[in-house]
């Protein structure tokens, strides 16, 4: 049960880092989302586009923080609720709602099927007479 827990906590801090990694790379060449991240504060994704990684992060306003905060917290959430828990089953599963549809069918269309393997050698036993 340990196993699996500290499974689970892998898979998810990964793709926390990943979807941390493509955000950075975005910021970092400039790409964003049109409009106001908050009208109140004045603050636009633009203006934060513009400003290094580090410095965007410090200059988001704290309900934009908070949000994020809220949204991990519900993912959390909604991926303990999925029945049998992760940590409770015996063959390796991986967190719901995170795979796709079918890891079988990825694999089959990602890897070549493997070649059969080689026929023996056919020898006669009969001997000549």
């Amino acid at each position: 049960e340990t196993l699996l827990w500290f499974r689970a906590a892998e898979l998810k801090h990964s793709r926390v880092a990943m979807l941390a990694f493509v955000g950075w790379c975005m910021n970092g060449a400039g790409y964003h989302f049109p409009g106001y991240l908050s009208e109140a504060e004045g603050v636009t994704f633009e203006s934060l586009s513009k400003l290094a990684p580090k410095e965007a992060w410090e200059a988001m306003p704290t309900s934009g923080k908070a949000q994020i905060v809220f949204s991990i917290f519900i993912a959390e959430v909604v991926s303990e609720m999925y029945k049998p828990h992760y940590t409770q089953v015996r063959a390796a599963t991986a967190p719901p709602a995170v795979l796709a549809p079918s890891r079988r069918s990825i694999i089959r269309h990602t890897y070549p099927p493997p070649h059969p393997p080689p026929r023996p050698a056919t020898t006669s036993t009969r001997l000549a007479a």
